[in-house]
């Protein structure tokens, strides 16, 4: 995965060091003749969450880091099932480039 996200995005800066990460999930339920399935793509990252603050201004009475999914999306497969690793690699495809272009949408 790292590969394609440096093919398709090179001017991209990833440090191996930090946290943020992205979270693969795929599922897939296979029969004599096909397969279905879901493939999901999250991308993960620290988040800070304020305890006690229920207006704008208020001073949070505790503060708490977690990781929190910022960016996930997913698709829905199914087909041939001596097509489906070939299928998997193409959804991957599509949802970096899917990340891609809304980070850098966010990030010109």
């Amino acid at each position: 995965m790292l590969v394609t996200v440096r093919a398709k995005a090179p001017a991209l800066r990833y440090d191996s060091s930090v946290i943020p990460r992205f979270y693969v999930n795929v599922n897939i339920v296979t029969t004599e003749t096909g397969y279905s399935g879901n493939v999901k793509l999250e991308f993960e990252r620290p988040v800070e969450v304020l305890i006690g603050v229920h207006r704008h201004g208020d001073v949070p009475s505790k503060r708490h880091w977690t990781i929190a999914p910022v960016w996930h999306g997913a698709y829905t497969i199914r087909g041939a099932r001596r097509g489906a690793a070939d299928h998997v690699r193409r959804i991957m495809d599509r949802l970096l480039e899917d990340f891609l272009a809304d980070y850098f949408r966010a990030n010109p």
